[in-house]
């Protein structure tokens, strides 16, 4: 596998553009990261141009974000994409062709600090829960026809491991309550209410579980994220 890295709003590129636009919905680390399709800078021209190519397994509002080694500027000088942030990578099990010529230092990773057993934690199905916000709706966040390692299983077994050694912080607490948010139980909650106090139709109880998924991914942003309190 090769490890490459997410680029973000403001990164360089190897002819000394810029990347000009980053989508601020869901922040990567503290940065908003950039997408396929989304401007960049030529240092050569001083012209605009845009970002060819994501990545294929990280998907951002309908578009593929912009890594390291899927992606490039369509610029003349076809620029590679340099990150500033190292904590943000994702891996492909094939080799790509060969992109920037920056290399950059290999990062710590998650992997010893997330090694927190259920045994141990405050909360054994921490982890599940952050990484599947729907266990019970019948929704998948790991498609049967995606052979690419879950990314979000490494990060969701560090937080968990985070916040169940810091179980009584009040950002702990908070993101725990987001977190076992069961929209099944919600649902059957909602089919108990009278007739008339279900006219108005039944909530959206997934996107309600997403939503609050987001809002525990902010708050946790909000604590260790570059440049964040």
């Amino acid at each position: 596998m090769t490890k490459g890295y997410f680029i973000g709003l403001d990164d360089k590129t190897t002819c000394g553009g810029k990347v000009l636009d980053g989508d601020t919905r869901v922040m990567l680390y503290g940065i908003a990261h950039a997408r396929e399709g989304d401007r960049v800078t030529c240092g050569k021209d001083g012209e605009t141009y845009q970002i060819v190519g994501g990545v294929s397994h990280v998907i951002s509002h309908g578009k593929r974000v912009a890594g390291t080694l899927d992606s490039f500027s369509n610029c003349p000088c076809e620029a590679q994409l340099i990150p500033s942030v190292f904590t943000a990578s994702y891996q492909n099990e094939t080799s790509p062709a060969p992109q920037a010529t920056r290399r950059a230092a290999q990062p710590a990773t998650y992997s010893d600090r997330a090694a927190t057993t259920k045994s141990q934690l405050a909360d054994p199905k921490l982890m599940e829960k952050a990484v599947s916000p729907f266990p019970n709706s019948g929704v998948s966040t790991s498609p049967s026809d995606c052979n690419h390692p879950d990314q979000m299983e490494e990060l969701a077994a560090y937080i968990a491991g985070e916040m169940n050694r810091n179980i009584k912080h009040p950002a702990v607490l908070k993101m725990k309550e987001l977190i076992n948010y069961d929209s099944s139980a919600a649902a059957r909650k909602f089919l108990e209410l009278p007739w008339y106090a279900r006219l108005a139709g039944a909530p959206n109880f997934n996107s309600i579980a997403w939503t609050k998924k987001l809002e525990a991914m902010a708050i946790w942003t909000k604590q260790v994220g570059q440049n964040m309190e």
